[in-house]
């Protein structure tokens, strides 16, 4: 439910206090750009993958509890997040940009209404696919893109040129 949901803002992810992540099963980021820098990056590492985490509240002491954290970040940008070439953590799917029309919109809400979560819950229940503790997450092409973004410009001038020489034999 939403007592178990929390909704945190970029300042809130890269603060002093993390409050926000204390005693709760969902954390939807709804707009993350944080492309400039590895904070944001930095700060969701512990939160995604270590069993339990520091909690630091204001004007109280830090104390630990067990992580039950799942995130969803969502942006509009290419450049979210800064990733490292090993990340493990983070599946980045392509989503389409092309909009469906409204009947199938709403023959999709019928279906829903009318049994399908129901389908869903079940397939999922059932589903045994499911990345593991300690797997990493599949890559993608959106996810090699965001990696690449990352490279410092150093690094994306040596890709570059070897890019050249093997193009030139």
């Amino acid at each position: 439910g939403f007592h178990n949901t929390c909704i945190p803002g970029e300042t809130m992810i890269v603060g002093d206090f993390n409050d926000w992540a204390s005693c709760r099963r969902l954390v939807v980021i709804p707009e993350i750009y944080q492309g400039h820098s590895w904070k944001s990056y930095n700060r969701l590492k512990a939160l995604i993958t270590d069993q339990s985490i520091r909690v630091n509240e204001k004007h109280k002491p830090a104390y630990d509890i067990e992580n039950r954290l799942h995130i969803v970040a969502c942006s509009n940008s290419r450049k979210a997040l800064k990733m490292e070439d090993s990340d493990r953590r983070w599946y980045i799917p392509t989503v389409t940009e092309r909009p469906w029309p409204r009947a199938k919109f709403k023959a999709l809400y019928a279906w829903l209404t009318s049994g399908g979560l129901e389908r869903i819950a079940h397939w999922a229940s059932s589903y045994e696919g499911y990345v593991k503790p300690g797997e990493a997450a599949p890559r993608t092409a959106a996810k090699e893109q965001i990696i690449a973004d990352s490279y410092s410009e150093h690094v994306k001038e040596a890709v570059r040129l070897v890019e050249g020489l093997l193009e030139s034999d």
